[in-house]
């Protein structure tokens, strides 16, 4: 699993639990019939009507200059369920979550996909995000906060590698593929050495 595919799986999250996270709601500027696709039925789309739609689909429309994305919206098919940019994304939010990590020597909850979907409200939808340059430095904050963290953490679980297993709580898939591959380094060498010192004949 690689940063990409991590994006990509933060864009068709549509487990039940997540779908007020990743459906949104769209402001289309053309008119179409409804789409059949894997994930449902989606339309009909009429010009200037707001609809809601899974998070790629709002991300191929705004690539085309198709759409705009709305804050707030009710919707008739999931009528307890407000779509909207997620709560979290608020320099408000991000802010308590970046006083969090800094109070607590563990990993505190933060969003399953929050600087993926940061990126992609960041980047796709710049010129309806508000606070954007603000957004932009509390995430980073966030993250090198929790980058900080795993490293301390990596460095206090590499000299004890003959454990057979640690356990992290509140990691993103992001940051098992961040860590995943120079950890899976180290513990090799560590071993390697381990073996080349058993194996040296005493003098």
């Amino acid at each position: 699993m690689n940063p990409e595919f991590c994006e990509f799986l933060a864009e068709n999250d549509l487990e039940p639990a997540n779908v007020e996270d990743y459906y949104f709601q769209i402001k289309p500027n053309f008119s179409s019939e409804q789409l059949q696709l894997i994930c449902g039925d989606i339309g009909p789309f009429e010009a200037g009507i707001p609809i809601s739609v899974p998070l790629w689909v709002a991300i191929f429309l705004k690539k085309r200059h198709s759409c705009e994305l709305i804050h707030s919206f009710q919707s008739q098919k999931f009528s307890k369920i407000r779509f909207q940019v997620p709560e979290w994304f608020t320099v408000e939010n991000l802010g308590k979550m970046i006083v969090a990590e800094n109070d607590d020597t563990s990993f505190t909850p933060v969003p399953r996909h929050f600087l993926e979907m940061s990126r992609i409200f960041l980047y796709h939808f710049k010129d309806d995000v508000v606070d954007g340059d603000q957004l932009r430095v509390c995430v980073i904050d966030l993250w090198d906060k929790r980058v900080s963290k795993m490293r301390s953490s990596t460095l206090s679980f590499l000299p004890q590698i003959q454990s057979c297993h640690a356990r992290m709580d509140n990691i993103t898939p992001l940051e098992i593929c961040y860590a995943k591959s120079p950890m899976r380094q180290a513990i090799k060498i560590i071993e390697d050495l381990h073996t080349t010192r058993q194996n040296v004949t005493p003098l």
